[in-house]
Order: structure tokens, then C-alpha cells, then sequence
């Protein structure tokens, strides 16, 4: 199974590559119309291109948030004249939709503050609010962290990390997401930051003391938001 998400991941990033570069290909060449260019080529098409990738991966929910902010952007520059951001809070009546479907812990955070968690898989989605969690796992294995005009605050200081290592998948959009982490972990991070950035901010001197065999991953992408890692 593995395996073959690897292998749908490398066909889904193949074809966006091959699609992104046929497409500039065609602008660069003139042979594509202004209105067409000024429409599609832009940061929200890069929104598109990565949910479809989240998407891909398996990734549903951050897909969706990525699908939904993108096209809102992309049908603003499709109808110049007509307001589009009057609609804004179509994008509220999503997130309220989903937080009463959402499972628990997976739903939009509405300024939710101090949760404590047992779960070994996250699902953190904040919408317009922020959540603030403390993790207590016993086997905590990764998840997702989305932020879409909102912050997450999670704090994983009191978990322990499985034997195989942990990934979470961290989409941040006019937000951010503020991770604390045991100091013997061993962090990798493979964040794109598009006019954002992630920080790690967990030593200012050495890192002794950090288990090279407690791996957590943080992948993802950050665009006009951020992120940042600390220890306790």
C-alpha cells in the first residue's frame, strides 16, 4: 500500500510539472491571451497545483482548503467588475459545514483553547480561529495541521514518539501553526514557504541530547503564513 502511494505521488507531481511547464512554455511564447494570463498565472494557481498534489497524497481535507481559497482568488480575477469579496463569508459557512461533520479533533478549530489530545494520529484543521492542544501520546505517529486564516498552537512535549517515526503534513494560508516538540527528537523539516517561511527555533547553541532514532518529519507548504518549531 505504501508503495503505491508512493508511486500515485510520483505520477501526480510528474504531471503537475509537465503541465506547470507546457503552460509557461505557451505563455512565454506569446501564445496564449493576456486576459487567459493574468487569469490563471499567479499565486492562486499555485494553490490549485498543490492541492491537487495534496489530493493525490491522500491529503482530502488540506486539498479541499487549498481548492477553496485558490478558486475564490482565481474567480476574482475572472470577474473584475463584480465583487467577489462580498462573498467572503461563503468561506465561514464552509468551516461552520465542516466543523459539524468533522470527526473529533479533526474539525475547524473556533478558537478552541487548552484541548488535550490522546490521539496518535492528528487532525488539525483552524479555519478563521485557532486551536490550542496538548498532545499525550503514547505512539504518536503524525498527521495533518491546517491553517487557513487561522493558527494552531500545539504542543507534543508530553508525547512519545512510534518506533517507525512520525510525519505531519502542515498546510498554513494566512495562518500559521506553532509546534513544541521534546528535545530529544530529531526534527526534519521539507517545508516550501511561498511569501511565507518556517522557523526552527529550538536551539540557539547545540543540539546534544537529540535521539537520531526519534525522527518526526514536518512536510508541507506555507503560503502568505508560516510556522515555527520549538522544544521544552
Amino acid at each position: 500500500m505504501e508503495k503505491q502511494d508512493q508511486n500515485r505521488q510520483k505520477v501526480a507531481g510528474g504531471l503537475i510539472l509537465i503541465i506547470a511547464g507546457v503552460a509557461l512554455l505557451l505563455r512565454n511564447s506569446g501564445m496564449v491571451p493576456p486576459h487567459i494570463s493574468h487569469t490563471f498565472f499567479g499565486w492562486p494557481s499555485i494553490l490549485i497545483l498543490v492541492g491537487i498534489f495534496n489530493f493525490a497524497k491522500g491529503a482530502v481535507k488540506p486539498a479541499i482548503m487549498l481548492f477553496l481559497v485558490g478558486g475564490f482568488f482565481i474567480t476574482s480575477r475572472m470577474f473584475p467588475a463584480f465583487n467577489v469579496f462580498q462573498f467572503w463569508p461563503v468561506l465561514l459557512i464552509v468551516a461552520g459545514i465542516a466543523f459539524f461533520f468533522g470527526n473529533d479533533g479533526a474539525g475547524m478549530g473556533m478558537f478552541s483553547t487548552g484541548k488535550v489530545s490522546n490521539q496518535d494520529l492528528l487532525n488539525d484543521v483552524s479555519v478563521f480561529g485557532g486551536n490550542n492542544k496538548r498532545i499525550q501520546s503514547d505512539s504518536f505517529k503524525g498527521g495533518q495541521i491546517v491553517c487557513v486564516f487561522g493558527g494552531s498552537e500545539l504542543m507534543l512535549n508530553e508525547s512519545t514518539i512510534a518506533p517507525e517515526g512520525a510525519n505531519i503534513e502542515l498546510v498554513a494560508i494566512f495562518g500559521g501553526a506553532k509546534i513544541t516538540v521534546p528535545r530529544d527528537w530529531t526534527v526534519r523539516t521539507e517545508v516550501v514557504s511561498i511569501f511565507g517561511a518556517f522557523s526552527d527555533k529550538r536551539y540557539s547553541g547545540s543540539a546534544e541530547g537529540v535521539n537520531p532514532d526519534k525522527v518526526l518529519t514536518i512536510k508541507g507548504v506555507t503560503i502568505f503564513g508560516g510556522g515555527e518549531l520549538f522544544t521544552s
